[in-house]
């Protein structure tokens, strides 16, 4: 369960950074009598590019924690591919449904508001039990961006056939051999045997 939050929280990622983008307020002075308006004061003007920030650090965390616990880990297989459906498609839907949506939270909410703030809060909370619940939180649009590909695969193990839904670094096709590492139920990272 923790590691579906983390990768929900991961997905969430490019929201941080666009929020941030365009929410960060620097104040510029070029004459000869400028000075520092104090650190509290420019968090106050800038607190929620500060929340962006950690939501980002904690999502460059979670990957190094799915790396290290996913990626590293003991593989099973290998695995013959028999049928094969890249899924990826799914990760744009999950940009285009929440993530650019949630941006646009701000520019007709006025995210600076503190109720409106909270009410972000709420969504991005209820949007995420949403995601965990139905077992979503490979649909990642963080994942795609560092070439993370997703595929539905039916595939030969010990002569059963069995049905997976596996992340790959690399592109699969049918016939292909590959080692997986459980994330989740019938979720699985895959790689391809070292020739």
């Amino acid at each position: 369960m923790k590691l579906k939050i983390e990768l929900y929280i991961l997905s969430l990622w490019l929201l941080f950074f666009l929020l941030f983008a365009n929410k960060i307020d620097l104040p510029m002075c070029l004459g000869k009598n400028c000075q520092f308006i104090g650190t509290l004061e420019l968090l106050k003007k800038n607190w929620i590019p500060a929340i962006c920030i950690v939501g980002m650090g904690y999502g460059f965390f979670a990957f190094w924690r799915f790396k290290y616990r996913v990626i590293e880990s003991s593989k099973q297989g290998p695995w013959k591919i028999e049928e094969i459906e890249n899924i990826s498609f799914e990760n744009l839907g999950f940009l285009a449904t929440y993530i650019i949506p949630l941006l646009c939270f701000d520019l007709d909410f006025h995210l600076d508001e503190g109720r409106n703030a909270f009410m972000l809060l709420l969504v991005l909370v209820a949007i995420g039990a949403v995601y965990i619940k139905a077992n979503l939180y490979y649909t990642n649009p963080s994942l795609a961006l560092m070439n993370f590909r997703v595929y539905r695969i039916t595939y030969k193990d010990q002569d059963t056939i069995k049905k997976a839904i596996v992340l790959s670094r690399e592109k699969l096709i049918v016939s292909d051999k590959i080692f997986a590492r459980h994330i989740d139920e019938n979720v699985y990272f895959t790689q391809k045997p070292i020739s």
